[in-house]
């Protein structure tokens, strides 16, 4: 038996029976109220998928120490920076890894850039 969470796919949208029509021959009220259970279950599952992910994860880190268990991922993005900045391996070691360094400072500014921009973008819009 597998000592890890179970991994599910599971659609994030509602599925209509009828082929994707949405008319009702009893007013758009009624189905409003449909969409609106069937969203609610769908926020359910998410929720219940959250949950089952985050129990996982506590259960992992309570048995192993987080840094160990990230030590080969940590190692190859390090090597992975070091081969951007000197493909040919042609820099001296300490120039290498200041480059690297600043490589990896420029790639998580730039994803905290990007960062604010969404949020920036979900605040404008309209809900």
């Amino acid at each position: 038996m597998s000592e890890g969470p179970a991994r599910h796919r599971a659609s994030s949208s509602p599925r209509r029976g009828d082929g994707g029509s949405d008319a009702l021959s009893s007013g758009e009220a009624a189905g409003a109220d449909v969409r609106r259970v069937e969203n609610d279950a769908v926020g359910d599952r998410h929720t219940e998928r959250v949950l089952i992910g985050r129990l996982g994860a506590y259960t992992l880190h309570s048995k192993y120490d987080s840094r160990e268990l990230t030590r080969a991922a940590r190692a190859a993005f390090e090597l992975k920076l070091e081969r951007e900045v000197d493909p040919e391996g042609v820099l001296p070691r300490d120039e290498r890894l200041r480059r690297a360094d600043m490589s990896r400072r420029a790639r998580f500014t730039r994803l905290a850039l990007a960062s604010v921009k969404a949020r920036r973008m979900r605040q404008r819009s309209p809900k």
